[in-house]
């Protein structure tokens, strides 16, 4: 069997009665305590995402180094299309689908 300690449960029961009394005294200027904390804090996490500046990456601060940034600024070569896909797609949509 367990054994529940009844001291325990009747100070926690006599601490939540004293928080609920002096909570339900003050109600009224806890909650505009607690709305105002949290328009702030909305506010201000708002406008911190917004003005946070990108963060420099670290090959930015390689640039003008000559041949070597030349090479990984380049764009990727195309990819080459075969005539047939011109003469032909849905020739080659329909081989596709068969297999």
């Amino acid at each position: 069997m367990v054994v529940v300690s009844t001291l325990r449960s009747a100070n926690l029961n006599e601490s939540l009665a004293a928080f609920v009394k002096v909570y339900s005294k003050h109600r009224p200027v806890i909650q505009r305590f607690l709305t105002t904390s949290f328009i702030l804090y909305a506010l201000g996490t708002t406008y911190r995402g917004l003005a946070a500046r990108p963060t420099v990456s670290p090959g930015a601060s390689k640039k003008g180094r000559g041949k070597e940034n030349e090479k990984s600024d380049a764009k990727p070569p195309r990819v080459a299309v075969s005539f047939i896909w011109y003469l032909c797609p849905n020739c080659i949509v329909l081989i596709k689908d068969n297999t």
